[in-house]
């Protein structure tokens, strides 16, 4: 039962830490991807395959539009993923190091007599009420 509550705990963790990564690497992939898509349109489309290898130039050359489109979603994408398994990673060794921590204990110390008075001032109270009063008559 400790185990898996620490287990719980370490899950909760890369949960909550990799979400946020994988939200703010998420935005921050968007931005690039616009930057990515400026650049992109500023260039002409005579850069295609074709240079690189002669043998593709039938290949027809993406349009900025279409490179800005895809830039969209998968930078964001793939840097959120990327951060939310760093994370995962990293609190996954970091659980693997921590030592478990100790159950709590009961480390009060009880005192006989000290209880033994109590008890006796409890019963000498609870005896004093059950007796009727002169006003009460």
């Amino acid at each position: 039962m400790g185990c898996y509550a620490a287990d719980m705990s370490t899950r909760k963790r890369i949960l909550v830490h990799g979400t946020m990564a994988a939200a703010a690497l998420a935005l921050i992939g968007y931005m690039y991807a616009q930057l990515a898509g400026v650049w992109a349109a500023s260039q002409t489309t005579h850069r295609t395959s074709a240079v690189l290898n002669p043998a593709t130039s039938d290949i027809p050359a993406a349009s900025p539009e279409e490179i800005a489109g895809m830039l969209m979603w998968r930078v964001p994408l793939t840097m959120a993923a990327m951060g939310f398994a760093i994370v995962a990673m990293g609190e996954g060794l970091l659980g693997a190091w921590r030592k478990p921590t100790a159950t709590p204990t009961d480390t009060r110390t009880h005192d006989e007599k000290a209880e033994a008075l109590i008890q006796q001032l409890l019963k000498d109270v609870e005896a004093t009420k059950e007796q009727p009063t002169l006003a009460a008559r």
